[in-house]
């Protein structure tokens, strides 16, 4: 299966945990998909990268955090494998 990409940045250094918020969106997915007894399960891939100075060029984040996502993709793709 394949998906959209789409691409958030921010310079706000107070944001949540992106690994909580990534659980949390996932989790939210679950339930409503469980909710409204959908046939199918509905999950996010994501990825991201922090900037931790002003040296870090944009197309190495965006890598990063590309790479990040393309991992999880293929680890959400093998559980699917699975059922």
């Amino acid at each position: 299966m394949g998906g959209d990409e789409f691409l958030i940045s921010t310079f706000n250094n107070s944001l949540q945990d992106p690994e909580k918020l990534i659980t949390d969106l996932n989790a939210y997915l679950k339930k409503m998909c469980e909710n409204n007894h959908l046939p199918y399960e509905l999950n996010l891939s994501i990825g991201f990268a922090k900037c931790d100075n002003n040296h870090t060029r944009i197309n190495a984040l965006v890598n990063e955090a590309d790479q990040m996502q393309y991992v999880r993709k293929n680890k959400h793709h093998a559980k699917d494998d699975l059922r």
